[in-house]
């Protein structure tokens, strides 16, 4: 039996390791022994053929120490995704030195917070390299001049979807106004400011902001006065698809992504996605189809595509965007994808 590694702790909401929990149980089903870390002393796939250890609380010692017994292991291919794994990759190459190893990016190369170089030097233990969206595989080529294979990320389409009751807090207005909302950190590179800006625009709707970071203050003080925003802060997950599917559509203005879950997420759940036309975003939406794609910065355009959708057959939508989910990035088709390249590598 082969063994993959994947220096990964599951059981959180972040979303690459939520990404190898939900393929995990495809790839053992395929005769693989995988091992993995867990928050959970219990356990979360419970699988004879993964190897679940408990990883620990974040930055102890015992989840250092736990993540190097792992790489002292005995595997035949790692499969890794961020500058963290160098020293990982080092270790687990010294210790199985016929290891095939898989880098995945996640996010476009081609900016001050993923060094090249630093990415290079991971790149050097590497046998074969994927991207997660054809934008992010085209910065991965020119910054290193790699042959790039695409696997998107995927997305949970039972936990996903447009039948879900809604939420005990409720979302519409007074009036039963449309509702946007928006997911993620509030960081520059997410525009949330353009929310703000956006319901400044569009009175008959409203908008509804979940997230958190360093410009969280800044937002709340934009929207100051505004009865069409609330800044509902950090949920649960667990939350979150009741909320999809009982939203009028997802505001996404971001400005560099790799594959966003958010994205699939919202289109799984029925729900059209407004954002620009920006890094791997026409990749997941379509134009006047699936959602609406403005240039990058363009409020008066994220206004347009508010209104498009408020204007539009919310059925319409529903079928277009969930049945494209359901084509393309079901976890059962993305481990595929995954499986197909493992083979490959150990010529299975």
């Amino acid at each position: 039996m082969r063994r993959i590694f994947y220096p990964y702790t599951i059981g959180s909401d972040s979303p690459i390791p939520n990404l190898f929990e939900n393929i995990g149980e495809h790839v053992a089903n395929d005769g693989y022994e995988i091992t993995i870390l867990s928050n959970r002393r219990t356990g979360i796939l419970n699988h004879s053929n993964i190897r679940e250890r408990y990883a620990g609380t974040p930055g102890s010692a015992l989840r250092r120490l736990r993540y190097l017994g792992s790489c002292l292991g005995r595997h035949d291919l790692i499969h890794t995704g961020g500058l963290a794994h160098y020293t990982i990759s080092r270790i687990s190459h010294a210790r199985n030195r016929s290891l095939r190893h898989l880098h995945t990016f996640r996010v476009d190369v081609d900016t001050p917070t993923f060094p090249t170089e630093q990415k290079r030097k991971l790149l050097e233990y590497a046998d074969r390299v994927s991207a997660v969206s054809e934008h992010t595989a085209g910065t991965v080529r020119e910054a290193y001049d790699v042959d790039v294979e695409v696997i998107y990320n995927g997305v949970d389409t039972d936990v996903f979807h447009p039948n879900h009751p809604a939420p005990g807090h409720g979302l519409s207005g007074p009036d039963g106004k449309p509702t946007f909302m928006f997911v993620g950190n509030f960081v520059e590179r997410k525009r949330p400011e353009h929310i703000v800006e956006v319901a400044r625009q569009v009175d008959d709707a409203q908008f509804v902001m979940f997230g958190d970071g360093a410009l969280f203050d800044s937002v709340r003080q934009s929207a100051d006065g505004l009865d069409n925003v609330t800044l509902a802060g950090r949920v649960d997950k667990s939350k979150l698809p009741a909320v999809y599917a009982n939203c009028t559509g997802l505001l996404f203005p971001s400005l560099r992504e790799g594959c966003p879950n958010v994205v699939m997420e919202a289109m799984a759940s029925g729900i059209p996605v407004v954002g620009y036309d920006a890094t791997s975003m026409p990749e997941l939406v379509t134009h006047g189809e699936t959602g609406w794609l403005a240039d990058p910065d363009d409020i008066d355009g994220l206004v347009d595509g508010v209104r498009f959708v408020m204007e539009n057959e919310p059925d319409e939508f529903a079928r277009k965007t969930r049945r494209y989910i359901e084509e393309n990035h079901r976890f059962d088709r993305i481990a595929e994808q995954y499986l197909d390249l493992y083979d490959e590598m150990l010529e299975r």
